[in-house]
Order: C-alpha cells, then structure tokens, then sequence
C-alpha cells in the first residue's frame, strides 16, 4: 500500500522545503456529510484517523485541519501525537467536532500531519462511514506536490456527482488553474484561483452543470455533458510545484464514495538554452535552462528555478551573473554551469531533484556586419538577354539575421548552376549570352567549413538593369564590413573572417571597428 526506501532524503520529498516531511489528506468527510454526496436524510458519519509509527524508534506527529462548511472555511490544530515503536495512534475526528474544535456544520475537512521522522517512517489512513458501515468515504494522505496534476475520468449523471479539489501546500500565495476536459479532449472549462497556503479550491462539477456556473473567459458546460478529465497548475511556481489535488466520485447505486488520484506531472532532461552560447567579447548575451515536463511532452523555461547557482569555470573568458547573462571578457572558450531544484518525473510519486546542466561558451571577437537589404528586389522587365533574377538567402551572425545575398542568378538563358554550381565560396565570372551587360557575379562564403577566409567581391558594384535599360547602382563601398564572424548563409555555416575588414570595394583595412 505505500512505498518507503530508507534511502529517500528529506530534500527529495520536501517539496515545501520546510525541513518538515508533512502528510495531507485532501478530502476527509466530516460527521455531517455534503448534500452533494446524496447519502439518505439523517445519515451520520464517524470520520477517524489511524496513524502508524513503521520504526524501532519512538516518533512525534501535529495535526492540523482545514476544515469548509457550504459558506466558510476555517483551520484548527488537532492533537499531538507520540507514537511507541510500531504503535498505530487512533484519532477520532468525530469527537473534535464534539468539542466544538472543528464546527459540527463542517462538512469536509483536510488534514496535515506533519513529523520527525524521515519519509515513509509514519504512515496515515483516514476513514469516514456511518454505523451500517454502507455509507461513507475514505481518502489517503500523500506528501506530493506538483506543479501540474493531470486527473482521471470524472462522472456526472442521475447516479454519479464528481467532487474535485486543488490546495497550495507551500508556505506562499500561488495562482491555481483548473481546467475540465470534454469531448474527447477537444473542448475545454478554465477556472483559476488565488490560494493562500493551505486553502483549496473546491469544484462540484455537477453543480458547475447544473446551474449554468460560467468559466473565466464566460463558457459554461453542456447540460449534457456526463464525464471527462481534468488538470490542475500552479501558474506561479514552475519547476517544484505547491498543488495537491484530490477527488471523490459518488455512486448512488451502491452508495459507495470512491476516491480518485490524479497524476503528478515532473521534468527531465533539462538543457542550456543555447549550447554553446556564442558572445562577442566586449559584450553580453543569455542563457537559460528548459526542461522537458513528462506530460504534455514540451520543453517548459525554468530558468527562474536556477537563478542564483550560475558560475563560470573560467572568468577570464566569461563571467555570469545572477540571472544567467554571460559577460564576454577575453577570446576563447569555456563552460558554465548551474544548479536547481525541479519535480523529477515518476510513477505514483514525483520526488524533488538537483540537475547541474552545464554548456560552452566561445568567446568570438566582436561582431560588425552591415549587409544591404531592404533596397534589393527582383526585376524581370530588362530584355531577356540581360535579365537577372535574384532568389534572397538570409545572413546571419551568431544565429541573428542581418540581411540577405543573391543565391541564384540567371543571365538570359544561363542557369544558377551554369554560374555557381550551386556552391558557397566561389567567386567567379558569368557572362551573359549578349551585350556582356553583367561581367562578374559576387557571392558571400569560404573556401571550406571552418577555414579562415572572409566576405569577399569580385565587383565593386552591384548592378541592376531597370526596366529604361540603364545600369543603377544598388550597393557601393562600405555596405558590407566582416570582422572576426562566424557567418552563416541559408542556416548553412560559411566559415569565419580573418579579422580584416573586407570593403565591397576591395579595401582591406586591419584593424577594423
């Protein structure tokens, strides 16, 4: 029935990183049971609690309930509890609400045990039926916390009511969402909720049908509607949630309440942003961790969970700060790491883990790329023996556009390929078949991948012939400047500059800013 490795640390199931391991239990019905269970007029209930020591060694156990009538909530401390080795404590709940502890009216109440043990060294059950022992309800305790809950099927119909509840189990405020799924996941019911610790957010989704209750952004549920799943998420904490959930399902048939868990969701794999991060020295740039979350399958950004652990293993190259922003200092190349806690992914439990991803960091020289662009546009009305089309490719630096170059030309009946061969890095003549309007073709690349090798022109000038027939100057000297890049043409890398400017007019200059 439980799981305990004695093994497990605090840390790793501490998931409100009090220094306490605490237990709830959601969803305890109280001697005067909720209408919305449909238990015969009168019925009363004896809720109680058996609360086990699994250890050779003495253990202490608080209680606490929060307790909720149909209009009010309120909190109430329970007993302190001091339990022999393998001594199993019983703690009538019926009796506090005799003595005016916890209000008779109440109608549901959750309950959390905190201990000095390690976890799984006490365990916790809770039991709720009335003398024929036909009607009533349980509910188990659990210590998990989640960012995101993804629930099972709720029912609703003349014989079934659902009831579904989410509560912050941290030590702050959090925004909770809840969202019910229909229609084979195709449609969808939003609620959220500010939760102060402790405060659950209650949903009776046949009470949400019955009387038309509108969502957030104003839909309602259809009258029909008899079964679906459901989500809870903490909108304000992202990589170790505070939400605990819970939900019980009435059958009037029978008159059994049965109580339904949902699925913790957790992440692995986390990962750098960008790896390796690229910065020119002399500036800064970002980075950040994502993680893949178990159940939708998508990266999430928890970056905010390893603000604070950033380091360098070199600050002579690279310095970080508190966020992530990584200060270029000298050329060359280094790592940087962090550290976070996030929900690990599991099974019936998502313990809380300690990832240090690490990545590299290569310091270029600074960036100056200036490339025109926004002047260059295809013309197709010159005479057909000197027409010229242009197919644009993006440039970009460090993965940021800049601009873009020809990548194809065609001088009347030639083909791009007669003229480049398709291929980066080459400078070479193409004629055109009459008139020799066009003599040279110029290309942006390298030699080979890798290599040193710079933005080189054959031309000084590009020309274009306007549809009057005279040649136009659409780029001059000075409209492109490479120094110490990595360039990239149609996500393809070139190669990187020498550290010269190259001029479109042939002028190298050394150094260049």
């Amino acid at each position: 029935m439980f799981d305990y490795d004695p093994n497990t640390k605090l840390e790793e199931r501490d998931h409100a990183k009090t220094g306490i391991w605490t237990l709830r239990g959601p969803m305890l019905a109280l001697s005067n049971p909720d209408p919305a269970l449909a238990f015969p007029p009168g019925t009363t209930l004896h809720p109680r609690l058996f609360i086990r020591n699994t250890t050779s060694k003495p253990a202490n156990a608080a209680l606490r309930f929060y307790w909720r009538t149909a209009s009010t909530t309120g909190a109430a401390a329970g007993p302190l509890l001091h339990l022999n080795p393998y001594e199993i404590g019983l703690v009538d709940v019926a009796a506090l609400q005799g003595t005016g502890a916890i209000p008779k009216e109440a109608n549901w109440t959750s309950v959390t045990l905190t201990t000095n043990g390690l976890p799984g060294e006490v365990l916790a059950v809770a039991a709720s039926y009335d003398d024929t022992l036909r009607y009533g309800a349980q509910t188990p305790f659990s210590d998990q916390l989640s960012f995101r809950w993804e629930g099972g099927k709720w029912q609703y119909d003349p014989y079934h009511d659902s009831i579904i509840t989410g509560g912050n189990g941290g030590t702050k405020p959090t925004r909770l969402a809840f969202t019910i799924f229909y229609n084979q996941g195709t449609q969808r019911y939003d609620l959220e909720q500010t939760l102060q610790p402790d405060e659950q957010m209650w949903i009776d989704v046949g009470k949400l049908i019955r009387e038309h209750v509108p969502d957030k952004n104003g839909k309602t549920l259809p009258a029909d509607l008899t079964s679906g799943s459901y989500e809870f998420r903490d909108l304000t904490n992202i990589g170790v949630g505070s939400l605990f959930e819970g939900k019980v399902i009435y059958d009037k048939t029978y008159g059994h309440v049965a109580y339904g868990c949902g699925t913790c969701c957790g992440y692995y794999q986390p990962k750098f942003f960008y790896d390796p991060l690229l910065v020119p020295v002399g500036s800064t740039a970002g980075n950040g961790v994502t993680a893949l979350d178990q159940c939708t399958q998508k990266y999430d950004d928890v970056s905010t969970e390893f603000y604070g652990n950033w380091s360098s293993a070199n600050t002579a190259i690279v310095t970080v700060d508190y966020y992530g922003t990584h200060s270029a200092v000298s050329v060359g190349s280094t790592t940087s790491s962090t550290s976070g806690w996030l929900t690990h992914y599991g099974h019936t439990l998502c313990p809380d883990w300690n990832p240090r991803p690490s990545g590299g960091d290569n310091v270029n020289p600074p960036d100056h790329l200036k490339i025109l662009s926004d002047s260059l546009q295809a013309i197709s009305s010159c005479p057909a023996t000197v027409r010229r089309l242009i197919k644009y490719q993006e440039v970009s630096v460090n993965n940021a556009p800049v601009g873009t170059v020809q990548s194809k030309e065609q001088f009347g009946s030639k083909s791009a390929n007669t003229c480049n061969n398709g291929n980066l890095g080459t400078s070479e003549t193409c004629s055109a078949d009459a008139g020799g309007v066009f003599t040279d073709i110029l290309f942006v690349g390298c030699n080979s991948v890798g290599g040193s090798c710079g933005v080189t022109f054959t031309k000084q000038q590009w020309l274009w012939c306007p549809p009057n027939g005279a040649a136009v100057v659409i780029a001059t000297p000075g409209d492109l400047i490479i120094h110490n890049n990595e360039v990239s043409v149609g996500g393809n890398t070139a190669g990187f500059a020498t550290g010269t400017c190259i001029y479109a007019s042939g002028t190298v200059s050394n150094p260049c800013i």
